[in-house]
């Protein structure tokens, strides 16, 4: 995960981006570990950098709300009242949207395993 730095309600931080994608652009942050905060913020992309200037709007309850909003997920409809995750998600495309969303193996890894995109049908 890259490293945030923290000023009050405010945040920043550089991360490698895609060459091609918008110079300029807003995005959204949201923490999988705790605090599991989420931000709004303020994209500028110099090259391969993108340099972020945030402000934490809000929390996830828990850790694993945290993880289906940083994939764009709507737990209610992910999974079923036990929990598992509903037959009509294909686990592939899920792990490939975790890859795309972090940014080192190690998160990828718990987000995939948290999810239990690992697990056969």
């Amino acid at each position: 995960m890259a490293k945030v730095l923290t000023v009050g309600p405010f945040y920043f931080q550089i991360l490698r981006l895609k060459r091609g994608t918008d110079l300029i652009h807003i995005a959204d942050t949201q923490e999988v570990l705790y605090p599991y905060r989420m931000g709004k913020a303020l994209v500028l992309r110099i090259g391969g950098i993108g340099f972020v200037a945030g402000i934490w709007v809000g929390a996830a309850e828990d850790e694993d709300l945290a993880m289906a909003l940083a994939i764009k997920a709507r737990p209610d409809q992910l999974f079923d009242d036990e929990g598992r995750l509903l037959d009509r998600f294909e686990r592939q495309q899920m792990r490939k949207d975790v890859a795309r969303s972090v940014t080192s193996l190690d998160e990828e890894w718990k987000i995939v395993d948290a999810l239990g995109l690992l697990e056969d049908d």
